[in-house]
């Protein structure tokens, strides 16, 4: 710059251009679904640099819109907050909206127009309850709500979010609500009771996840139906993932278990077999949390074995007050698990497998393996514990298992010989096989060995007294599926005139035609008078690889009382089966009359038949709610709640196994049952003794079951060992009563004596001591 005197002079000044137009960040972010009270947050920014201008939130304000559609929504508002910009949504923003500005900062700078989207929710959650108003439903269905939309889950953390009535009482039980489904569900504590009528409502005030919520109340109204049975299952945390296992490869032929008293307490407890690398598992019968009913914790024996189990059965073998455990295991030893709640007032067990083996006796290992030819039998997959000497010392049957089906050439011999066990006085365990003689099997003409099996295949045995002499007999299931193979009935010879056992004498070559040999692949036994004329009867399962007919289930009616020689009627007719593995004969619906139940394999369905006045057997599975349809194995009956009623444990190995509970109580008030425990005494003189769980003893009832004026004699026998595999049922004596609420009970113990007890009133339970 010049002046007029001509005078020069200069000035510099920094001049920052702001060309940059405001950013826009909002919230909630572009694509949220919010309510109609939400408010959007645009927060604009001119960078912050320091030549930037600043926001000018005034104009931009005035170039936002709300649109809805094509439309430009006229209720929703845009106010200023600072350098923000707050939008309000109208009425007439419904649905999908769509928020625009054009940002603008304070040196006239506006940005490409921003647009962001929002789904407007202003509608409550709808739910459906399920079951549906007026449906009839099992007494395990689940109650649900499924929403139509999220949830805010806080919103249905209550207690009180959803309640169940039954018959004016409120239903215990525990609610869980699934975001990924959307599903509310209520699941009781117990199985609701039949033919009750269930009101549920869910409660208002519901929100979904913008916070919408419900203003009113739901409701639905159901009646439960009323099977005889409902799985437990399902209600008892951990038991629905065992899966039975024996340890063997291809086929399993188990495993079995226990469902007897173990703890001293009246409710049987479980015991269940495993594969290898697992202990037997260990469940403890407790009342449930609120005291409504009972239910099954799991608890740890560490001395258990982890080979593959193929069952375990159980008695007193000590003598000593508490429930001792047998486990056979497959391709393994077997355990002997002393009970120690005696000496220590709690429930466990140590293993003292070595501390039978007699140290006198040359290739004896005690109960932990027979011997062969100087080799171990290590197929066990059944045993049984009777008194076979009647020395008031438990002895021990132990089947074993070799089923290799039979090669084109007969080169591959199947079978592998049984093992008795003697318990001496001092606990050590003999293997009396051979001067018993019941190996398992013999062939007609006197052989062990034959060009296809050496001895046989054994699934099932049992004890008990076939012809009313109280020297328990032995019956065998074999499975071999070669003409020479068949199961076995050997009698027990008792004594001679010294007071020395005889052993066993195969009856089957006594008896007419080729008995025994018509189940190709027997596997379950299960033994009791199930025609009620006072000796035991036998129901035994067949099964056949697929695609072989398999021979059908047989009923061998004992002819005993009625021609005073043991002889069997086969009825092959009346409760067939297929592929079918373990049994039970109960009366299962207290009638005086003994039921079947059968556990069938995975492509059929299990069975019950119910014996009718009759004598008729009629199909009741599904009528009585069991008709599952698994790979199930052992089958095992005990009172698991002592309401009178029996219960049903079934082993599955391809799903959950399940725990029939009875519900008849609350339904056949009219019929009556006893149920007796036995103890016996084995200190009392004389040439024989009972065990302390007086095991064989036999108890007839006198009652008039049907109230025509007859009695009905009822014999019943104290078993430990029968059904599929190793298995043990309840050691009680349960027998149904049906009409008669007063009878007459006759225990023949083993030791010889008699307990006679007159007028004896029913439903209840009785404890009765030998004297």
């Amino acid at each position: 710059a010049r002046d007029a005197a001509g005078n020069v002079g200069g000035v510099t000044h920094d001049v920052r251009v702001d060309a940059k137009p405001p950013t826009v960040v909002a919230s909630p972010v572009a694509g949220a679904t919010i309510s109609r009270s939400t408010r959007a947050r645009l927060r604009l920014s001119d960078g912050g640099d320091a030549f930037a201008m600043g926001v000018d939130a005034v104009a931009s304000a005035a170039t936002t819109r709300v649109r809805v559609g094509l439309t430009t929504s006229t209720t929703s508002t845009v106010t200023v907050d600072g350098d923000d910009l707050l939008v309000s949504f109208g009425a007439d923003a419904v649905g999908s909206v769509v928020v625009q500005v054009e940002p603008t900062d304070l040196a006239g700078n506006v940005g490409a127009r921003v647009s962001v989207g929002y789904q407007i929710d202003d509608t409550p959650p709808t739910a459906t309850l399920s079951p549906a108003n007026g449906a009839f439903v099992a007494a395990t269905t689940a109650i649900t709500a499924t929403f139509s939309e999220a949830i805010d889950a806080t919103s249905v953390a209550g207690p009180d979010v959803l309640i169940a009535m039954a018959d004016g009482a409120r239903v215990p039980g525990a609610i869980s609500y699934s975001s990924t489904q959307r599903l509310l569900t209520f699941r009781p504590d117990a199985p609701l009771r039949g033919n009750a009528v269930v009101s549920v409502t869910l409660a208002a005030g519901i929100r979904d996840v913008v916070g919408n919520a419900t203003t009113t109340a739901r409701e639905t109204s159901f009646t439960v139906t009323d099977p005889m049975y409902v799985d437990l299952v399902p209600w008892i945390a951990d038991l629905a993932s065992y899966r039975g296992d024996t340890g063997e490869t291809g086929e399993r032929h188990g495993p079995g278990g226990t469902f007897t008293d173990l703890n001293g307490d009246g409710y049987p407890d479980l015991v269940l077999g495993t594969a290898n690398g697992q202990q037997p598992q260990f469940w403890v019968n407790v009342p449930t949390p609120l005291g409504t009913g009972r239910t099954f914790v799991r608890v740890v024996v560490p001395s258990a074995p982890m080979s593959g189990n193929a069952g375990i059965v159980a008695a007193d073998y000590d003598n000593d007050g508490d429930i001792d455990l047998y486990v056979a295991s497959y391709r393994d030893y077997n355990t002997l698990l002393q009970s120690q709640l005696a000496q220590t007032g709690s429930l466990s067990f140590i293993d003292v497998t070595e501390s039978t083996r007699p140290p006198d006796v040359a290739n004896n290992l005690g109960v932990k393996s027979g011997v062969y030819q100087g080799a171990p039998l290590l197929l066990s997959m059944t045993a049984a514990w009777g008194d076979v000497n009647r020395d008031g010392l438990l002895d021990l049957y132990v089947g074993n298992h070799n089923g290799t089906y039979l090669s084109p050439d007969l080169g591959q011999k199947a079978g592998q010989r049984d093992t008795l066990f003697l318990q001496r006085a001092d606990g050590t365990f003999v293997d009396a096989t051979t001067e018993a003689d019941c190996p398992g099997w013999r062939a007609r003409d006197g052989r062990y060995t034959t060009p296809g099996q050496e001895f046989s295949s054994t699934d099932g045995v049992v004890f008990t007294d076939i012809n009313a002499d109280r020297w328990p007999d032995l019956i065998v299931s074999n499975k071999v599926r070669s003409p020479d193979d068949r199961d076995i009935v050997y009698l027990n010879r008792g004594e001679d005139e010294n007071g020395r056992w005889l052993g066993f004498h195969l009856l089957n070559d006594d008896l007419p035609g080729n008995f025994g040999s018509t189940n190709p692949l027997a596997m379950g036994i299960a033994a009791n008078d199930i025609d009620n004329d006072g000796d035991i009867d036998f129901y035994l399962t067949d099964w056949s690889p697929f695609g072989v007919t398999p021979g059908p289930n047989e009923l061998w009616l004992n002819q005993f009382v009625e021609t005073g020689a043991v002889g069997f009627v086969v009825d092959r007719t009346c409760c067939t089966g297929v592929y079918s593995w373990g049994a039970q004969l109960e009366d299962l619906d207290n009638d005086g009359l003994v039921d079947i139940h059968v556990a069938s394999n995975i492509a059929d369905t299990d069975l019950v038949y119910r014996q009718t006045a009759l004598g008729v057997f009629e199909s009741y599975a599904a009528t009585w709610g069991v008709a599952q349809t698994a790979n199930s194995r052992g089958d095992l009956a005990a009172d698991l709640d002592r309401d009178g009623w029996l219960d049903l444990f079934v082993v599955n190995d391809d799903r959950a196994s399940r725990l029939y509970w009875s519900r008849q109580e609350t339904r056949d008030r009219g019929v009556h049952w006893i149920s007796l425990r036995l103890v016996g005494d084995p200190t009392l003189p004389g040439a024989h003794r009972s065990s302390r769980d007086a095991i064989g003893a036999r108890v007839t009832i006198t009652a008039d079951i049907d109230g025509d004026g007859h009695d009905e004699h009822l014999t019943r026998m104290v078993v430990s060992g029968s059904g599929n595999a190793a298995s043990t049922s309840s050691l009680e004596v349960e027998a149904g009563l049906g009409d008669d609420a007063v009878v007459d009970v006759l225990i023949r113990w083993p030791s010889g004596r008699d307990t006679l007890l007159l007028d004896v009133p029913a439903d209840q339970f009785l404890t009765v001591t030998e004297q």
